[in-house]
């Protein structure tokens, strides 16, 4: 096998090992498009940086770096995919070069880590899950961790066994390291039942080592025919199915053409399907592991041809379910528009009343798809999706399916104010929401929907499409008499989440309407300028500002514009709100002024500015500390060298009579330490419960620290003046016991 192994200029080279390879980590990841992915020619030539593959490749040698391993292997660069024997070689050896890696590291191409909701939504349904090969790259290694698309780690095989168990069905004693041998044939033919490749054959050749299963591939025979050779050799083997043949074994077969007819017919394979149906071992209603059968794949996939052969049969089911949504063939092919097929199966009466077929075509904006659904007997326009309690109307208005919309009230039965069960939006809510123009005012034309009515937190259609800065929604609501100056249940106005989501023209458009609502408050007290200020948003403090907004209005806790800016650390807005007069030692409930809480939030840029602009350096919060202390503490050396040069007191105290020095001893800060001693603090000063810094060091194992304060002096050496105290204490503590002893002798 080949190795990559990580170069000092930063490329990458690779090294043949015809046996005993070293030491080696192993990447397992979705391929990119083929002109994407890093080949073995780009690094033998040393190009392809620029591909997007590259980055997984940089990613796997910084892993195995972390973890001292010096060589390891990506396939897309480590085969040479041009020669077919060694091709072949790797198809039949790559489960054991899984095997017998150190570690694996599984990147996640579609995972994110911006939200932990985010995290395990896009971790449940990604796509390395879905895809053939990886399936004996979750197996095989002794050793498999997870990364995200940015890098981040997302846990080990055994921490996430319980999600991987519940995507793949694999059950957690294979998860756990015991080899595939231990469970039956069926049950390892489950786990590719959801799973797809890009060749057709290799979703046979990808199980090869899970059997254990020499064989030669043959790309061009198809999945039927590598299924049947699958088959066979698992016949031959006398581990897998020594004869005579059990019926479990023969159940095994049968799923083996089982799976080859679901395969076929989701990819339109219309002889492959012709075959299997004519032979009698095929079982046409034989669900995957997702419950999904042969029809409900061909129907979701819009194959016609298949779908006739599989109704021709006379054994398909046509109410069938899938086991993660519920859906009947008829509903998937719904779902992905097509037609043709939803007339098939209504033709054939497969759950004619199509409820939820109308809600899904409706959503995804297939307007052929709900024609022919409203013309079916009994449709209930206005049946909600179960599991988000939208209705048709409510999807199309949300999505900016005008057309839809429009035959959706053509009905005449469509209610218009219908309120969905999660938000309590409205379909006017949902359009106005996401800015579809055409959607609300033919909502609004029909006289029936209410411009005013609000979702389940008490913002209106105006105030939604205020805060996604849809204002070409505006004109028809304003016309409709939507309220300026409604409030949500906080008290928030449309202009309110205008501000805090950044949304300038929307803010300006508002102030057009009515500039009175400047001032407006929200039930914390906070302004749009309150709201702009705190995230950052410095066009609209700029609009704001110009509009008269006041600089110096406080909320509950008392803090102003600037406060909350300087908190936050958004320098453009500081500099706005200096320049607006705005009250530079302004204190909130805790008596912290921006500069306290800048200092406190680590933002040098803002320390920086408050410092030019005289801001004072000494103020104090309830708990006596100052800026420097809180630098000191959270050991933001930047803003420590600008306090102390501003002539911050160094031997400023606040609680428990802890001074700066104390504080970034505390924390372990040797950096900050060594500035406070050279602008001369005091290593001797004691805390409330009379340790020196040298004892607090000694206390938390900060070696490097107790040695830095060790070699300063201050009056006599500091272990001298250790000792006397600690002499001193056990002199008092011995002289008390023996007092204790004498009155208790006495008595």
């Amino acid at each position: 096998m080949r190795l990559l192994k990580a170069r000092r200029d930063g490329g990458f080279s690779l090294t043949m090992f015809p046996v005993n390879p070293p030491p080696y980590a192993i990447l397992s990841h979705t391929w990119e498009t083929d002109d994407q992915e890093v080949k073995l020619k780009d690094i033998d030539n040393r190009v392809g940086i620029h591909k997007t593959g590259y980055k997984k490749i940089e990613f796997c040698a910084r892993q195995a770096q972390n973890d001292q391993i010096e060589y390891f292997w990506v396939d897309s660069c480590c085969i040479d995919q041009s020669s077919s024997a060694e091709l072949s070689t790797a198809i039949n050896s790559m489960y054991r070069w899984y095997q017998n890696s150190v570690k694996c590291y599984v990147y996640m191409a579609d995972v994110s880590t911006s939200s932990s909701s985010e995290q395990e939504l896009s971790f449940l349904h990604s796509r390395w899950f879905t895809r053939g090969w990886t399936l004996q790259e979750l197996i095989a290694p002794k050793r498999i961790e997870f990364f995200s698309k940015d890098g981040m780690y997302l846990g080990d095989r055994r921490q996430l066994e319980n999600r991987i168990q519940e995507i793949t069905g694999i059950s957690n004693r294979i998860l756990r390291g015991h080899p595939p041998a231990q469970v039956g044939v069926e049950e390892r033919l489950s786990w590719i039942a959801n799973r797809d490749t890009k060749y057709c054959e290799d979703i046979v050749y990808s199980v090869l080592g899970i059997f254990g299963i020499h064989m030669l591939p043959m790309y061009g025979e198809g999945a039927v025919h590598g299924f049947r050779r699958l088959g066979e050799e698992i016949e031959k083997s006398p581990t897998l199915a020594h004869p005579p043949r059990t019926e479990k074994d023969q159940q095994c077969l049968n799923a083996l053409h089982a799976m080859s007819l679901s395969y076929a017919a989701a990819n339109g394979l219309k002889v492959v399907v012709d075959q299997l149906l004519r032979d009698d071992r095929t079982e046409v209603n034989l669900p995957d592991r997702s419950g999904r059968t042969p029809l409900s794949w061909a129907a979701g996939n819009g194959h016609k041809a298949i779908v006739k052969q599989l109704l021709d049969n006379g054994q398909a089911e046509l109410s069938s379910r899938d086991l993660q949504y519920g859906k009947t063939p008829l509903l998937w092919a719904a779902e992905d528009g097509h037609v043709a097929v939803v007339e098939q199966l209504l033709n054939a009466s497969a759950d004619q009343r199509g409820q939820k077929p109308l809600s899904w075509a409706a959503e995804n904006g297939y307007e052929a798809v709900v024609k022919q659904l409203l013309k079916t007997d009994n449709v209930d326009i206005n049946e909600a999706n179960t599991e988000l309690g939208r209705n048709p109307l409510s999807w199309a208005a949300g999505n900016g399916y005008a057309d839809i919309v429009r035959e959706l009230l053509n009905t005449g039965k469509a209610t218009v104010d219908s309120q969905d069960s999660i938000l309590g939006r409205t379909p006017l809510a949902w359009a106005a929401a996401n800015g579809h123009t055409f959607a609300v005012e033919q909502l609004l034309s029909t006289g029936k929907a209410n411009v005013h009515l609000a979702d389940n937190y008490g913002q209106s259609p105006l105030s939604l499409a205020a805060a996604n800065g849809q204002t070409c929604v505006f004109k028809p609501l304003l016309e409709a008499g939507a309220d300026v100056s409604s409030k949500d249940w906080f008290g928030q106005t449309p202009i309110m989440w205008a501000a805090r989501s950044g949304q300038q023209a929307a803010t300006q458009t508002l102030l057009d309407t009515s500039g009175t609502i400047v001032e407006g408050q929200d039930k914390y007290r906070r302004t749009p300028l309150s709201w702009a200020a705190a995230n950052g948003h410095d066009a609209v403090v700029k609009l704001l500002l110009e509009a008269g907004a006041d600089v110096k209005s406080s909320d509950v806790n008392n803090r102003t514009p600037l406060l909350w800016a300087a908190r936050q650390g958004h320098e453009a807005v500081v500099k706005l709100l200096l320049h607006a007069n705005a009250d530079i030692e302004s204190k909130d409930r805790w008596d912290q002024t921006p500069l306290l809480s800048a200092a406190a939030s680590r933002h040098e840029a803002i320390v920086k500015l408050l410092l030019e602009a005289n801001s004072n350096v000494e103020s104090k919060d309830k708990r006596s500390l100052t800026p420097l202390s809180f630098a000191a503490a959270s050991g933001h050396e930047p803003a420590v060298k600008l306090l102390l040069g501003a002539g911050a007191a160094v031997e400023s105290r606040g609680s428990h009579n802890r001074t700066p020095l104390l504080l970034a001893v505390a924390s372990g800060h040797e950096k900050v330490v060594r500035l406070l001693l050279e602008a001369g603090a005091d290593a001797g000063v004691e805390d409330a419960d009379g340790q020196t810094p040298i004892e607090v060091a000694d206390k938390h194992g900060y070696k490097a620290i107790a040695s830095l304060l060790s070699s300063r002096k201050y009056g006599k050496d500091w272990r001298s003046s250790l000792k006397d105290r600690t002499t001193t204490k056990r002199n008092f503590e011995s002289y008390r016991a023996c007092e204790i002893a004498c009155s208790e002798d006495t008595s």
